[in-house]
């Protein structure tokens, strides 16, 4: 196809180039080998790659196939790489990233038990009263960054909120009233609630169990 009038810094943005070049970047492959695949020259490719030049329909399909990635993915309809629709409709329905669907399939069938467990976590985000969902803990955990000027305070509810102490002639005041932690003692106050919550929910899931086999027998 034609080249484009625009500059390059405008055509390199956009879905196709941007794409084409995170593509090669991840799967380290050269411009040159690309092109040896799809029997152009390497400057085609460098055209494509800046969003210049477009390939016609035959050559941008051989460029999906190389990479084994969706047209959609290519074109920025989705960021979803696969060519599998089922994954891909898993995963834009979920927000789950494409590797961790394909996993879940995987051990869908060799570890029904695990399933099984994540299915108990992920309902915990929805029915957990009398504590916070463990995988709310656990992003919490993740997410934490410990900041040695930073405070942080337990609500009522047992939720970490970051404080800021009032300033009273140039000296950080803290009200007595509120339960104050620092960053080394949060984490490991982090660490605790979840291994409560755990406790609690395994209590939850062993009664369950018995309670399945009993009715059963």
């Amino acid at each position: 196809m034609s080249r484009k009038e625009k500059q390059t810094f405008d055509t390199e943005k956009e879905p196709f180039p941007s794409n084409l070049r995170k593509l090669l970047e991840e799967r380290k492959v050269s411009q040159a080998a690309l092109a040896e695949y799809l029997g152009i020259t390497r400057q085609a490719v460098s055209l494509y790659a800046t969003g210049q030049s477009y390939p016609d329909i035959k050559t941008f399909n051989k460029i999906t196939e190389f990479f084994i990635v969706s047209a959609d993915f290519m074109l920025g309809k989705t960021k979803i790489m696969t060519t599998d629709e089922y994954v891909r409709f898993v995963s834009e329905y979920t927000g789950l990233d494409e590797d961790a669907v394909s996993f879940l399939d995987e051990i869908n069938e060799l570890m029904a038990e695990n399933i099984n467990i994540l299915s108990i976590l992920i309902k915990d985000l929805k029915y957990s009263s009398k504590h916070q969902a463990i995988l709310e803990l656990i992003a919490q955990y993740f997410n934490f960054q410990s900041d040695t000027k930073k405070y942080y305070t337990l609500d009522k509810d047992g939720v970490i909120k970051e404080y800021v102490p009032e300033i009273r002639n140039g000296i950080a005041y803290i009200s007595p009233d509120l339960i104050v932690l620092t960053p080394e003692i949060l984490e490991k106050a982090i660490l605790l609630k979840i291994e409560s919550a755990l406790s609690e929910l395994r209590n939850i899931y062993i009664s369950k169990k018995n309670e399945d086999g009993s009715s059963q027998e």
